[in-house]
């Protein structure tokens, strides 16, 4: 019996070393690791890290001409279904066969609130988390009277009702730097692959080729267990911040864009802004600010916590994909302690985590920078240059 245990453990293990190479192209993505680099393919638009690099500002923020809905809220309000929009099962397979097509919809978890008339649009890794503890959720016992409801996108009431009130509402978001959000993405993500013998440890320099790759791991048979989370929340975390700004046709969604980076200011301004509006509400709270959530330990900056505010906090959010389009598998923000990543300051997959981020797109890692910045063009078409408002 022990013999026969051993043999299946080894067989599983095979499948899943097996599995990982064929997500990897079997090596092709395997640059230049640890043998000295190759020259880096140059980025989009012949950018560097001389022109654009972890500490670069997002450029399009503040007030916003709002052209309609989200595109995946109008996507569904149109007929179409959650199952066939949200990184659909097709979809997935179609990946795992080496068939790399986008996704059929840019996907985004969508919170409202109907007597402050105000739409706020997650945007994974952007402060979400934070942000709602001022707000608070609607679905938990401390709610208050500004507390925000998360879309179901399978409620055709609750769709059709914000599709109707997107002209009136107040809609908003916050942003973040695209190479420091790519590496935020993959030390989170990172951590729901469990680290035991046979599971796939996907390095950074392995990751930042395609950023879905984690979910991948999640997706197929053969490494599901790894993970202790779904395919879909991999997929969902791991997408473009433009899922969640823009319309159907590509123009702007948002009455107003917020900058992790200036999270308090720009949270302050957010708030004297939302006060100014005639709707009856009462003002919200000026004495408050959010609690912060889902933060990187880090020995870099005072306190711990990894550098990406003015005030040196590196604020993280979780935003995506539940049956609701929103949090799937966690709290919205009552357990953000406990989350704390533990990537710690040692090797994780081979990858080591420098107090200057930028070392994650230089030597070994050159390749890296192209990569990301191809993966999100579109975030960088948006956020990286100034646009007509």
């Amino acid at each position: 019996m022990a013999e026969k245990r051993r043999r299946a453990a080894a067989a599983a293990n095979t499948a899943r070393t097996l599995f990982l190479l064929v997500v990897l192209g079997a090596g092709a993505y395997i640059l230049t690791h640890r043998g000295g680099a190759a020259p880096a393919a140059p980025a989009p638009g012949g950018r560097t890290l001389a022109d654009y690099d972890v500490e670069s500002p997002v450029r399009t923020h503040g007030r916003l001409k709002k052209r309609g809905p989200l595109g995946a809220l109008s996507m569904v309000g149109s007929g179409r279904s959650r199952a066939e929009l949200c990184f659909p099962a097709d979809w997935r397979e179609a990946r795992l066969a080496g068939d790399k097509q986008p996704p059929p919809a840019k996907w985004c978890a969508i919170m409202f609130n109907d007597r402050y008339k105000l739409i706020y649009v997650k945007c994974p890794k952007t402060a979400g988390t934070t942000l709602v503890t001022y707000f608070t959720d609607c679905s938990a016992p401390d709610a208050t009277d500004r507390c925000f409801r998360l879309l179901d996108y399978t409620n055709a009431t609750m769709v059709r009702h914000l599709l109707d009130s997107w002209d009136d509402y107040f809609a908003f978001s916050f942003s973040r730097n695209v190479l420091r959000r790519a590496i935020s993405q993959y030390q989170y993500l990172s951590t729901f692959v469990r680290e035991e013998p046979g599971c796939p440890r996907l390095s950074w320099d392995e990751y930042c080729v395609d950023p879905f790759l984690l979910g991948d791991v999640c997706q197929a048979e053969a490494t599901r267990v790894c993970c202790t989370q779904s395919a879909e929340h991999q997929y969902v975390h791991a997408s473009p911040q433009v899922n969640c700004f823009t319309t159907q046709q590509g123009h702007t969604a948002l009455d107003w864009l917020g900058r992790v980076e200036h999270f308090e200011d720009d949270f302050k301004a957010l708030i004297k802004l939302l006060n100014r509006r005639k709707n009856g509400a009462p003002k919200l709270p000026t004495d408050v600010l959010p609690t912060k959530a889902n933060y990187n330990a880090s020995p870099c900056k005072e306190g711990g916590a990894e550098g990406g505010t003015a005030a040196g906090a590196d604020i993280s959010s979780s935003g995506g994909g539940s049956s609701g389009g929103g949090l799937e598998g966690e709290d919205a923000g009552g357990d953000a302690a406990r989350r704390r990543l533990r990537w710690g300051w040692d090797v994780r997959n081979d990858t080591e985590n420098p107090c200057d981020k930028n070392d994650f797109f230089r030597g070994s890692h050159a390749h890296c920078y192209a990569a990301i910045m191809s993966f999100y063009a579109e975030d960088m078409q948006l956020l990286a240059r100034r646009r007509r408002r």
